[in-house]
């Protein structure tokens, strides 16, 4: 730059045109200021640029950090939510378990039941005949009270009294049997 200042102030003092060398320092010296103020743009956009580059890199590191923590949160979530599937696939096969055996208990009592039922109606049936031929029975021998002779009421009598002890027909026939032969 003294160079050049110095052929500036020779070159002004000889009073004679501007020589070529006076030129190319003239030339140089815009260059040189030229290339300092581009050097100064171009550090100016570095530094927003580096400025930019490190927002980003703490705006991804921040993003990654949380991201990190989301997907340490979610196999905690995962591993609870497993062991609640386990537990409740324990459950629920302890409840089908259950169900079935009370499905296995009902089959049971509807079969006995079924059968107790048949009993019971053939039972009945059986009474209901016993105390139907019993009401004829009395029927008839009030009608024959006085007509019949007391030989044919002893023979009636001792026959109903060997049914009765045969145990032909229901427990409660039988009962039922005995009860009219001692009233007659």
């Amino acid at each position: 730059a003294a160079l050049a200042a110095a052929a500036a102030a020779r070159t002004a003092a000889s009073g004679a045109g501007v020589t070529p060398i006076a030129k190319v320092l003239q030339l140089m010296e815009e260059m040189k200021a030229k290339g300092i103020a581009e050097k100064k743009q171009e550090e100016v956009r570095f530094s927003a640029f580096k400025e930019f580059c490190n927002g980003t890199a703490r705006v991804k590191t921040q993003s990654i950090e949380q991201a990190t923590r989301q997907m340490e949160k979610l196999q905690a979530d995962i591993m609870q939510a497993t062991a609640d599937i386990e537990a409740l696939t324990e459950n629920v096969a302890a409840l089908e378990e259950d169900l079935s055996n009370w499905r296995g208990d009902e089959q049971a009592a509807t079969k006995v039941r079924d059968k107790e039922n048949v009993d019971f109606k053939a039972t009945y049936g059986e009474y209901s005949d016993t105390m139907d031929a019993l009401a004829r029975a009395i029927g008839v021998l009030k009608g024959l009270r006085g007509n019949v002779p007391q030989a044919a009421l002893l023979q009636l009598r001792d026959g109903l009294a060997r049914a009765a002890a045969a145990g032909a027909g229901p427990a409660q026939a039988r009962r039922a049997l005995g009860v009219l032969l001692h009233t007659a």
